[in-house]
């Protein structure tokens, strides 16, 4: 093997940036020929497809027009998250990452530019392993989905849904108009969408009331000044038992002795359920527009833009007053102060509105020459968000009074007349300016020598402003960073004779990169990997990555938000209790250090068949990872104390849920997919075929051969019929955190949690079956999750939590009535028109959570963990 007449040096010298680049790219056409390129021994002449991505990697998984769809959903939006089992990693920070999504092989502004596309205007759709982002500039945390669009397309559609729960209350609906066009290189979109959320309260579900600690009321409630201690002897005396707390009775302005032991020790309860929502009221509105044109023959532009309006109102239950009474009020018959409870229910429910603004505007600019690909793209968002919550009343001049016996302030009808308001307010600004360059840099016997240059610009400011009980505190945050990332790939063999693969395909990847944090200093990425081919029918890739990672400005900079009457399990008294908790950024906050290893192996046995088995082995292990408490734990309270306040009477009160560094994460798993797909019938134009690909650039390498194009085009046609079937498995190796140094780790698949929701599932099962044929289809998802529990760290059975497993079946039946010619001819206004039936959770499965004494907890009732359930819809789509 010879490196061409090129020093092994050079390999290292392409990490950098000291050598000549190309200064322009050409945009690709449907099938481009490449430039023939001599060396001292090898010439090389090839051809790359249209929309096909660079670099080496091939897809695990190729979706064409009948697998799209066989899905039977309405947007590119909606298709990704009917194949998140395919599409997310458990290589990023917080576990099963989101992937990067490309356009015809090049990278876009933002999903958000093509999120609305309607799916059949896509030919096919790819599906890459983690390694393929970093041919594009980005990190290897996140798989690829590479949209190819059909040549021509063009459709008016106007969409309308209606959702909602067969348990009743808070139907949902939504309003889409959207017009796309493709015209060969140019294409143009513009849509909009309403939609409306009703709100589902309380009182619309079987939820029993949690009694707080404190007695409150509508009418009212006394007790002792000390909660829990004795009121008054003489009224034991009189109710012949000890009395801790009595009701007010109603519509007597002065009660004596004997009013209140009428009603000792049996409290007024008010029933709250109508002041609490278990889904708020919402209203959105979303616009977005894209244009591509080639301005000349080098390079083809994209402009994008848009803005979302996001309105909430939520209700967060009764604000609660107690007023302590002085023996000497002519309003308290005892001899000793009392305290009073009402709930302020003249001034209705807390409330808590957010209003939300964003607006985003997107440039790209892709081309090629000289078998370089140069991408540019430059991005401004700004959002902004107003959020008011409803606090308890202000009783402070109240109290002065009765602390003073003042004989005109009685406190069972005193009137509260005002709620504090807290106020939040947030402006975010971000640019960002990226140039991507891939190309070769020389050729070896067993093909190119590829490399990835990235350099980014980005600004981002935070301005925020909280209002907490009358305190203002202003933030004013801004991050300027500047990164330069790259990636070598190189191939050490080739195989050129298929009947005789020897060592098989083997090729090794080297990447960096340096980011420089205006706030945070320079932080470090590396990373290296091989891909083996041994075979045809099988490949294995392996990668490293030590990276170091700067916290969010919105999770150093987010104003400080106060939610009161927040239901809460508070895991050391093993009693549902109502909080007030505490939300927002933190500005000691750290960066994180990770180091990344996977092993991937994509296996498909039969050459005539489409099935493939996808097996992927992971290990992330951070340092300083950035979590928030999501559950009041005992493990979480003896390590965290400080976050934690309780009252005289050892009642949880307060919760700082503000994110914090753990000292350490490690979580290891293995997730393995079966994957098999049939065509039913055949095409009148013919199309993509299974899970292979034809070349991706000129030279040799593993990626020569494959597929021929799609038809594509926007001409009605009987797309053929498909079944698929897909199944993936998660097993949980290792899910432990520690919190701090010095203290045990938490075991989260062994009887620890930080969430709500339990521990960490040790399997997890994902089934998704697909048929389509003539114009009618069937998609059934299936989802299940393995039982977990939380073991009393006092080891008292009577304290441990148990979870068990959770099976959620969803299903949609849907008809495209072009395809059904006669009933057409007897209908025409049905032409175009596709509709689809879905229920959600058809069997209504919802979690079961029990204590050690076989009881359900007050905060994990069946309809506070899941209050929508089984849900029922319709879409109905007219295409013009």
């Amino acid at each position: 093997m010879r490196l061409s007449s090129v020093s092994c040096l050079a390999i290292a010298s392409s990490l950098g940036l000291g050598f000549s680049l190309p200064t322009a790219a050409q945009t690709t056409g449907p099938t481009e020929e490449l430039p023939t390129v001599s060396s001292d021994t090898i010439v090389v002449q090839g051809t790359r497809e249209r929309g096909v991505t660079i670099g080496n990697i091939v897809p695990d998984t190729v979706l064409d027009e009948s697998d799209i769809a066989s899905y039977g959903v309405s947007s590119l939006a909606e298709l990704l998250a009917e194949i998140e089992a395919e599409t997310g990693s458990s290589r990023g920070r917080s576990g099963g990452g989101g992937p990067v999504v490309l356009l015809n092989g090049r990278r876009i502004s933002g999903f958000r530019e093509i999120g609305r596309y309607p799916p059949n205007a896509v030919e096919r759709i790819e599906i890459l392993p983690e390694e393929a982002a970093l041919q594009y500039g980005y990190r290897a945390d996140q798989r690829v989905i590479n949209v190819i669009l059909k040549k021509d397309f063009s459709t008016k559609t106007a969409d309308f849904e209606m959702r909602g729960p067969t348990a009743g209350g808070s139907v949902e609906t939504e309003y889409d108009l959207g017009r796309f066009v493709i015209d060969g290189t140019q294409r143009w979109n513009i849509s909009g969408e309403y939609e409306v959320t009703p709100p589902l309260l309380e009182s619309e579900r079987s939820v029993t009331r949690t009694d707080s600690a404190q007695p409150y009321d509508a009418t009212g409630n006394i007790t002792a000044a000390m909660l829990g201690a004795e009121i008054d002897p003489a009224l034991s005396a009189m109710a012949g038992e000890t009395i801790t707390v009595a009701a007010v009775p109603a519509g007597v302005t002065m009660p004596g002795v004997s009013d209140f032991a009428a009603s000792a020790n049996q409290p007024n309860e008010t029933d709250v359920s109508d002041f609490r929502s278990l889904r708020g009221e919402s209203e959105k509105l979303e616009v977005e527009a894209s244009i591509a044109r080639d301005i000349n023959d080098v390079w083809g532009v994209t402009l994008s833009g848009g803005f979302e309006y996001n309105q909430s109102q939520s209700l967060q239950g009764l604000s609660g007053v107690n007023l302590t009474v002085p023996s000497a009020s002519p309003f308290n018959p005892f001899s000793d102060d009392i305290t009073v409870y009402r709930y302020a229910d003249e001034l209705g429910a807390l409330i808590r509105e957010t209003d939300q603004f964003t607006g985003k505007l997107g440039l790209t600019a892709n081309g090629r020459r000289n078998r370089w690909d140069t991408t540019i793209t430059a991005n401004a968002n700004f959002s902004t968000q107003e959020t008011e919550t409803d606090r308890r009343v202000d009783t402070s001049s109240i109290q002065a009074l009765l602390d003073s016996s003042d004989a005109a302030t009685n406190p069972y009808t005193v009137s509260l007349t005002e709620l504090q308001t807290d106020r939040a307010e947030t402006n975010t600004t971000s640019y960002d300016a990226t140039i991507v360059m891939t190309g070769p840099v020389l050729d070896l016997d067993a093909g190119e020598v590829r490399t990835t240059m990235t350099g980014e610009v980005t600004s981002r400011n935070l301005d925020s402003s909280d209002t907490v009980s009358g305190v203002k505190t202003d933030t004013d945050l801004s991050r300027q960073t500047y990164s330069l990332r790259s990636s070598l790939d190189v191939p050490i063999f080739y195989v050129e004779d298929e009947e005789n693969w020897g060592i098989g395909n083997f090729n090794i990847n080297l990447n960096g990169a340096i980011d420089d944090y205006s706030d945070f200093g320079t932080l470090y990425t590396y990373g290296y990997g091989l891909t083996w081919q041994p075979r045809k029918q099988l490949r294995v890739i392996a990668s490293v990555t030590e990276e170091e990672g700067a916290p969010s400005i919105a999770q150093l900079g987010d104003p400080r938000q106060i939610t009161e009457n927040s239901r809460t399990y508070d895991y050391v008294s093993g009693e549902t209790v109502f909080t007030t908790v505490a939300t927002g950024g933190n500005p000691d906050l750290r960066a994180d250090h990770r180091r990344v290893m996977k092993i991937g192996l994509n296996f498909k046995p039969f050459e005539e068949s489409e099935f493939s088995i996808r097996s992927d082995y992971t290990d992330n292990l951070i340092e300083d990872p950035i979590n928030s408490i999501g559950a009041a734990s005992a493990e979480i309270q003896a390590a965290l104390p400080e976050r934690f306040i309780r009252n005289d009477m050892g009642d949880l009160i307060f919760v700082d849920a503000t994110p914090f560094n753990f000292a350490e994460s490690q979580r290891r798993d293995i997730r393995t997919g079966l994957t098999w797909s049939k065509r039913l019938g055949a095409s009148q134009q013919g199309g993509p075929q299974g899970g292979n690909r034809p070349s991706g650039g000129g030279g040799r390498g593993p990626r020569a051969g494959g597929r021929p194009p799609g038809g594509g085009g926007g001409m009605r046609r009987e797309i053929p019929g498909r079944v698929r079937i897909s199944l993936f498995h998660t097993y949980a190796l290792e899910d432990r955190i520690l919190i701090r140094e010095g203290l045990d780790e938490f075991d989260l698949l062994e009887g620890s949690a930080i969430g709500s929701s339990g521990g960490q599932s040790r399997n997890q099962l994902n089934l998704r079956t697909n048929v389509f044929n003539k114009g009618v289809g069937v998609s059934l998802n299936a989802n299940w999750e393995e039982g977990t529990e939380v073991i009393d760290i006092n080891d008292d059975p009577s304290g441990d939590l148990s979870f068990s497993a959770l099976t959620t079946v969803n299903l949609r039946i849907f008809l495209d009535l072009n395809q059904r010619t006669k009933l057409i001819e007897k209908y025409p206004l049905l032409k175009d028109t596709h509709v689809s039936l879905f229920s959600q959770n058809i069997f209504d499965e919802k979690r079961e959570v029990r204590d050690g004494n076989g009881e359900t907890p007050g905060q994990y009732q069946p309809d506070l963990l899941d209050p929508v359930g089984r849900t029922l819809g319709v879409f109905v789509r007219k295409s013009f």
